[in-house]
C-alpha cells in the first residue's frame, strides 16, 4: 500500500461506497469506519473530530472554527460578534498528511439582540439559542478537559481552579468590552470593578462556592450594572449546580 495514497480511496474500491457525496454524520454507520473522541481546545472549543479505518489508521478528519465577524443589525454594525460556524473535511493519506479537503457550508446563527432591561434602547449583545447551547457545551467540555488530566479526587480543586481562571479572564474582558464600546461609562466601570472584584476574586483559587456567596451578597444594582451582576451570577450558579 503506498503511504501517498489517500484512505477513502482505498476504502471505496473496497467498499464500493463514495465517501465524497456523504455528509459527516453518515460517517458513524459503517461498523469498519471508528468515530473517535474530538479534540477540545483550552477554551473548550472543538476544533476537530476524526473517523478511523478499522479504528487503526486516520482516514478522515473535520475540523471546526468559529465565525467571527461584523454583525448589522438596524443599520449599525456591531464587530467582534460570534456570528456561526465553519466546518472543513479532510481526507487522509495513509502517512498521515492531508491529501485533499472540502469546505461545507457554513452555519449562521439566527441571531437577536440582547437588551438592557432597564434600558431598551441599549443593546448589550446579541444571541441564539444554537448559540448559547454551543457556548454552554463549550464551558462543561473546558471543565471535562481539565478534569482528563488530573482524575485524581485530590486533583479536583485543581479542575475548578483553571476553570475558574478562565471564566474570571472571560468576565473582565466582557466588561473591559463594554467599556471600551462606549457602553459603560468610566464611572460604570469603576463601580462595577468596585462591586465584583472582592466577589470574583475566589474563582482564582478554584472557590466557586465562596464566590457564589460573595456575589450573591453584592447590592442589587439597576441599568447595566444590574445586568452584569445577574449574568456574573447566573454564570457561577450554573457551574456551582453542576459540579458540587
Amino acid at each position: 500500500m503506498s503511504e501517498a495514497r489517500i484512505v477513502i480511496d482505498y476504502i471505496q474500491e473496497q467498499k464500493g461506497i463514495n465517501l465524497d457525496t456523504l455528509i459527516d454524520k453518515d460517517f458513524s454507520q459503517f461498523s469498519w469506519l471508528n468515530e473517535r473522541e474530538s479534540v477540545f481546545n483550552e477554551e473548550g472549543e472543538r476544533v476537530s473530530k476524526s473517523y478511523y479505518y478499522e479504528n487503526k489508521r486516520e482516514a478522515i478528519r473535520i475540523e471546526y472554527s468559529k465565525i467571527i465577524g461584523d454583525f448589522v443589525f438596524d443599520g449599525i454594525t456591531y464587530p467582534n460578534i460570534f456570528l456561526g460556524f465553519k466546518k472543513k473535511i479532510l481526507w487522509l493519506r495513509w502517512d498521515g498528511t492531508i491529501g485533499r479537503s472540502k469546505n461545507k457550508q457554513p452555519y449562521y446563527f439566527n441571531l437577536q439582540p440582547i437588551y438592557d432591561i432597564d434600558n431598551p434602547t441599549l443593546i448589550l449583545d446579541f444571541s441564539s439559542k444554537k448559540q448559547k447551547q454551543t457556548i454552554s457545551e463549550e464551558r462543561i467540555n473546558s471543565i471535562k478537559l481539565i478534569a482528563l488530566d488530573n482524575d485524581l479526587s485530590a486533583k479536583i480543586l485543581q479542575t475548578h481552579k483553571q476553570a475558574g481562571e478562565i471564566e474570571l479572564r472571560k468576565i473582565w474582558n466582557k466588561i473591559q468590552r463594554l467599556k471600551d464600546n462606549g457602553q459603560l461609562t468610566a464611572n460604570q466601570f469603576r463601580t462595577v470593578s468596585e462591586v465584583l472584584f472582592d466577589a470574583l476574586i475566589p474563582l482564582e483559587f478554584g472557590m466557586w462556592q465562596v464566590a457564589q456567596t460573595k456575589v450573591n451578597a453584592t447590592t442589587t444594582a439597576s441599568g447595566i450594572i444590574g445586568t452584569i451582576r445577574t449574568q456574573v451570577k447566573a454564570i457561577i450558579d450554573d457551574y456551582v449546580t453542576a459540579n458540587y
